[in-house]
């Protein structure tokens, strides 16, 4: 059986997308159908809601990550900056990732966007963020 590049599963404990990019997962072919799909089940929702992208299985270099952003930037379809789509936490131990997120910010890949080490951190943030009442941003 061939891994599948991506998984996208809708919780509800906290409301959120959490989207795990397996080790087969390349930008170059499977990030438009990954952002499409994203941004067709955030049409279906009725609130802004929290995505979680684990990229844990990925291994990238700094050429890659130069790469990646390049293709982001000219992508048609972008959840990051969809009307439901309340913020992005990256779950990763790269610090070349951890580095790169600023840059993400100021070339407009993400709107609201941090990282976390592990998928029950991005949990925690969601329901930190939730139980503070943090206001909702939209586009």
């Amino acid at each position: 059986m061939v891994e599948p590049a991506y998984h996208i599963e809708r919780l509800t404990e906290p409301e959120a997308y959490l989207i795990t990019l397996h080790t087969v997962f390349d930008p170059a072919t499977d990030m438009q159908t990954y952002f499409e799909e994203l941004s067709a089940r955030l049409d279906e929702e009725t609130a802004p809601i929290t995505s979680i992208v684990d990229i844990r299985d990925l291994t990238f270099t700094f050429t890659d990550l130069l790469g990646t952003t390049r293709d982001l930037q000219n992508m048609k379809v972008n959840p990051t900056r969809h009307r439901m789509s309340k913020k992005f936490i990256v779950v990763s131990e790269s610090k070349l990732m951890k580095a790169s997120m600023d840059g993400f910010r100021r070339f407009g890949i993400f709107r609201d966007a941090q990282i976390v080490l592990t998928v029950e951190d991005a949990l925690r943030v969601i329901n930190e963020d939730d139980s503070n009442g943090t206001a909702t941003r939209l586009a």
